[in-house]
This record gives structure tokens, sequence and C-alpha cells, in this order.
């Protein structure tokens, strides 16, 4: 945490000079300029394959399928909210900067699968980077066993079986629970970045769980289908972050902006004979007065300067 925290606070006072440095420092990368340019992004292209090049084509409308669909759920709304009394609320999109730590991954399951695809998928998350935590929760001992042995057997064949197995020994867990009841409570108290259900009911947890970054039901899907291709984006809340906050989506893209607008003398009178006493209450006079010169001059009452104003039946 050290680390990075003085990593982030050098960035912000030194910019892109920083980010130079720590680029050469770590992954020995000093380019011209950080920023692609049309070139350089018509050179990467050329070095694919057609087949690569239509595979990378095919994620990329699922995710902006996804993404435009939920655009176009969020309208622009606008509501009289009272006669008068004018709401908006607007979307343009902006910028974001994004920090994850290490990728997490929970598989949930029961005797409805094996051991072998339990195994496969713990630690095809597990080779994400030596500390990625991969646990499995269950409700079934003979499942935990089976996928322990299996997790050993494809570590001896697994090309990326160095660091996976870090991650799997130093942060690798495997969670016999006695209930499916105790299955929920441990997931949502475990609040993971990604959750597999692969149980003979996997609605269940959809509808029980509430701390999650990404469900991923059944075992016809899993996490890598999320990872590269499916739709839902990958940025997702690490270190129990999920009990608060979901995960990257186009709203997060988006800056959302409100404008007010009261249209008679009658609606600016009464909004202010309220917004008066609630600022009293709160001993702020000098915003009681913004509520109390809207009373007199739209409301043609005899307010006193910084006091608030009764109310007239």
């Amino acid at each position: 945490r050290t680390t990075v925290e003085g990593i982030l606070k050098d960035i912000e006072q030194r910019g892109d000079e920083a980010v130079r440095d720590y680029s050469r420092r770590f992954d020995q990368w000093d380019p011209h300029s950080f920023c692609l340019g049309e070139d350089d992004i018509a050179k990467a292209i050329a070095r694919l394959s057609p087949r690569e090049l239509e595979d990378i084509q095919f994620a990329q409308q699922q995710i902006r399928n996804f993404a435009q669909i939920q655009r176009e759920s969020m309208l622009d709304v606008e509501v009289e909210t009272m006669p008068g009394v004018i709401l908006r609320q607007l979307y343009g999109k902006v910028g974001i900067d994004l920090f994850a730590g290490p990728t997490e991954t929970l598989i949930i399951a029961d005797e409805s699968v094996d051991g072998e695809i339990c195994a496969v998928d713990l630690l095809g998350q597990a080779e994400h980077g030596p500390t990625s935590p991969a646990v499995l929760l269950t409700n079934s001992e003979k499942l935990a066993r089976d996928t322990m042995r299996e997790v050993d057997r494809q570590l001896t064949m697994l090309p990326t079986a160095a660091i996976a197995k870090k991650a799997w020994e130093d942060f690798g867990e495997v969670i016999v629970c006695d209930s499916v009841e105790e299955m929920i409570a441990q997931a949502d108290d475990i609040a993971s970045e990604h959750v597999q259900v692969m149980t003979e009911d996997p609605d269940l947890f959809l509808h029980r769980m509430t701390n999650y970054g990404a469900l991923f039901l059944g075992p016809r899907t899993n996490v890598s289908f999320g990872d590269k291709v499916i739709g839902t984006n990958h940025t997702l809340p690490t270190k129990k972050n999920a009990r608060y906050t979901g995960g990257l989506w186009v709203g997060k893209f988006l800056k959302t902006c409100t404008y007010q607008r009261i249209l008679s003398d009658e609606a600016s009178a009464l909004v202010g004979e309220y917004c008066s006493r609630l600022c009293h209450m709160e001993n702020f006079a000098g915003h009681g007065e913004q509520a109390n010169i809207r009373v007199r001059r739209y409301g043609k009452r005899d307010v006193a300067w910084y006091q608030p104003v009764e109310h007239r039946p």
C-alpha cells in the first residue's frame, strides 16, 4: 500500500515525467509518446492475422452493443415536480481513470458439477497474477477434495503454472459449508470481484446474493467469457468493495448534470418559505436570506431580514 500510494502521489505531482520513469523501471518501455497515433494503431493492426482481427472485432461488437443498450436505458429527464418548478437531469460523456487490485474469483459449486471443471476455472483466474485469490465455496466435501486433486494434476500441465501455482498456494482457498444458506452468507461476506455459480439452482444465488462485482450463472458460462468477449465490463470492485459499489459500465463515463428553474412567482415564494425555515433550523442565516428575499419579492410578504419565514396557512 505504501509503495502504491507513493507512486500515485509522485504521478500526481510530476505527471507524465513520473509515468515515463515508472515505465522504464517496471516495463523497460520508453516510447517517444504514450499516446498511440494513427500510424501506430495501423502498424499494430497490420501485425494481426485476419482471424485475430475478426475475433477482436466480434468481442468489440458484443461490448459496444451492450454499452449502447445501457446508454439508451439512461434517459435525460425533465419533470415539473410541482406547479412552476422544473427539474432536469442530463448525461454527457467524460473520461475516467481506474485502478484495481488483484483479480478475485469465487467459484460456488455443488455436486451438479465435478472437480475437473472447478479446477479449470480456479486456475484460469489464478493465472492473472501471483497475488490473485481463487476460492472454491461448496457444500460437498467430496467435490472439495476432488477439486484440490485436480488442481494439483492440472498444474503439471498448465503453461502458466508458475504464476497460477503461486497464487493458489498463497491465496487459494477451499471452503466447505454445511448448507446452501451458509454458502450464501459466506459468499456475501467474501464479496468477490467475480462470482461463478455452478449449482443445481444458480438462480437461488442470483436472487439471494447482494455483494459481488459480477455473477456468472451456470457451468455454460464462466469468468473468462466475461473477461474477454461476452459484453459486460471486466473492471470490477476488488478488496470487498463489492459490498457498496458495482463495476465499470457506460454510466461511469457519463457526467450527470442537473438544472433547476422556477417559472412562477407563486412557486418561488412557496419553495422559499420552506427553505427559509429549514436553513434557520441549521443556523444558516445567509442561506435563509436567499430564500427570504424571494418570499419578499415574489410573494409580496413583509419578511424580516435573517429571520425564518412564518408559515401562512
